[in-house]
């Protein structure tokens, strides 16, 4: 059954339960507080980012972030200031999930500011990695020269790995060469990503460029993660077949039926 949007607003305002729950929020009670904010949270008819705000200063981090996300969600006039200083003192799973769901009702409205402005601005790595996916997810194209840029810099390996998987979601093709000059030169949590991003960006640089990794590695897990990247992007097949047709181990054998099976559909289409 579908809402009556104009019956709910009526039924909140004459039980004046938005009221109700922002005065149980300037209560001094840590589970009043979290209580209200739920509430509220599920409310949202004119709940305003000042209001929210009473909790944002709270001792008790869960409370204090929540409010933090829902600033973010419903503030019209500067919802975005918690992520110029790494969003709190610390930053979780929860924390990301929460803001991630602001910021797509937020783009929803209209386009969000670019998110690589809170990207040079973060100090803590976990948080600068989630705003460095958010591009991605938000397919923030313009952003995509600066962070390849960041990645030519000394930055942490795992803030690498991640420009690596964004740069894949936003195709930006430009970063191919620039991967395949520092493959060697990362680690393997890196090396993973760009194998993984070759298999979204495709072209034949790449193609040749997985192809020739193929013959020089070892590792188990890392030769099915080529082979099936390189299936995804030989669209005529012979780079593929060429590598089947030399295989000379039972794993190998075994992994490329694997990738068949597990392809199939795709290539029936």
């Amino acid at each position: 059954m579908k809402l009556n949007t104009h019956n709910y607003k009526e039924i909140l305002t004459a039980l004046s339960l938005p009221e109700f729950w922002e005065d149980q929020l300037s209560m001094n009670d840590v589970n009043t507080n979290s209580i209200a904010l739920r509430m509220l949270h599920g409310i949202k008819e004119n709940i305003t980012g000042g209001v929210i705000s009473r909790r944002i200063q709270t001792d008790n981090k869960d409370i204090r972030k929540f409010a933090k996300s829902m600033y973010l969600e419903i503030d019209s006039t500067d919802a975005f200031k918690f992520l110029e200083d790494d969003f709190d003192r610390d930053f979780n799973a929860l924390d990301e999930l929460r803001i991630h769901s602001a910021l797509k009702k937020r783009h929803h409205q209209k386009p969000l500011p670019p998110i690589i402005q809170w990207v040079n601005m973060a100090q803590k790595i976990e948080f600068k990695i989630f705003l460095i996916k958010e591009i991605g997810l938000f397919q923030q194209m313009d952003s995509a020269p600066q962070l390849l840029e960041l990645y030519l810099q000394k930055v942490d390996y795992s803030i690498k790995a991640q420009i690596v998987d964004t740069l894949g979601m936003l195709g930006y093709e430009k970063a191919v060469p620039i991967f395949i000059e520092s493959f060697n030169q990362n680690p393997q949590e890196v090396k993973d990503k760009i194998i993984d991003a070759f298999g979204k960006l495709g072209g034949e640089q790449a193609l040749r460029f997985l192809e020739n990794v193929y013959y020089q590695t070892y590792n188990k897990e890392t030769l099915v993660k080529i082979l099936r990247n390189i299936r995804s992007i030989d669209h005529d097949g012979r780079v593929y077949a060429k590598l089947e047709n030399s295989v000379s181990t039972e794993f190998e054998k075994i992994a490329i039926s694997y990738i068949e099976q597990d392809t199939a559909e795709i290539y029936e289409q």
